[in-house]
């Protein structure tokens, strides 16, 4: 088993396979792309600058798929039967980009915010360096609060409520 090498300029995939049954290991954001790509059973990441555009990652995925011979290939060089090779139903498999879509809706809610006030903070005109507090803060913050379910809202507040009322003499 050797890893399998996928240049195009600064970006480089290499994926090493691992045992039957071990599964993916890669970046929880590559996750799903991993998914579409119907790759199991190895490590998938990504070498070279990270601030740069998908496009040189995606031929440098093209030319490490490229290496790795199909199962087809493999079928017609054994003389086994196709379906010999596969799993139930691997062959076919595609994930719906709808099904990406619930995932990324408050991804792009956020993105939305942030860009709305953004826009408010420099009066709808163009400038450059200007940061809102939800893109300087990391992880939650109050601000973060008005996005959550009512229900956890609600919960959080008779927390509050409950801890403020009670009374240290009973105890209770």
């Amino acid at each position: 088993l050797h890893p399998i090498r996928g240049k195009e300029y600064g970006q480089e995939l290499i994926m090493v396979p691992r045992p039957m049954g071990r599964g993916i290991m890669c970046k929880a954001g590559h996750l799903p792309l991993a998914y579409i790509l119907g790759i199991d059973n190895m490590v998938f990441k990504f070498h070279g600058r990270q601030r740069t555009r998908w496009f040189t990652r995606i031929r440098a995925i093209k030319r490490g798929l490229d290496q790795i011979m199909s199962r087809r290939t493999l079928a017609a060089q054994t003389g086994k039967k196709y379906a010999v090779l596969t799993a139930a139903g691997d062959h076919w498999v595609h994930w719906p980009d709808r099904w990406f879509k619930n995932v990324r809706q408050p991804y792009d809610a956020r993105a939305a915010n942030i860009k709305l006030q953004r826009a408010k903070a420099i009066g709808y005109r163009k400038r450059g360096g200007m940061y809102t507090p939800a893109e300087l803060q990391p992880g939650w913050n109050t601000q973060h609060f008005r996005n959550i379910p009512p229900i956890s809202k609600w919960i959080t507040k008779m927390d509050r409520a409950r801890r403020s009322n009670m009374d240290y003499k009973k105890g209770k």
